[in-house]
């Protein structure tokens, strides 16, 4: 039996094809669990860097709530608040209320329609003298 195995070996072994496809072969598997461990890497960084992400986004929320929480506790609100909601005012104030001005057709010269003229026009007319 030891002659057998021996054989098998001499066969495997002998002309040297045997220990290339061995080394091709873990090399094959060495570049393939690389690449896997490379791509796991990644995806696990990309999460570790939108959970960052997604932790500054809410310490931010939460330092703009402090601020607008402390500018509802200020004089300046309070007054504005009272004045939008209940109509207060401080003395001497009145109240002015102007009559709407309904918009007006475009102007025409005795019925004629001006037409436009392009800027470069109306410079030429204007350096030229041929403005009215």
């Amino acid at each position: 039996m030891g002659n057998k195995v021996k054989a098998i070996l001499k066969k495997l072994w002998g002309d040297g094809r045997g220990v290339v496809l061995i080394v091709i072969v873990a090399t094959v598997l060495f570049l393939a669990m690389t690449i896997q461990v490379l791509n796991n890497n990644y995806t696990l960084q990309r999460q570790i860097d939108n959970a960052r992400l997604d932790n500054q986004i809410a310490e931010l929320e939460n330092q703009n709530l402090k601020l607008e929480q402390e500018y509802y506790k200020t004089s300046e609100y309070q007054e504005l608040s009272a004045r939008a909601l209940l109509g207060k005012a401080q003395p001497g104030e009145h109240l002015v209320l102007l009559p709407k001005v309904a918009k007006t057709a475009t102007s025409s010269n005795d019925g004629q329609a001006r037409t436009a003229k392009s800027n470069m026009d109306q410079w030429l007319d204007f350096l030229f003298g041929q403005h009215k």
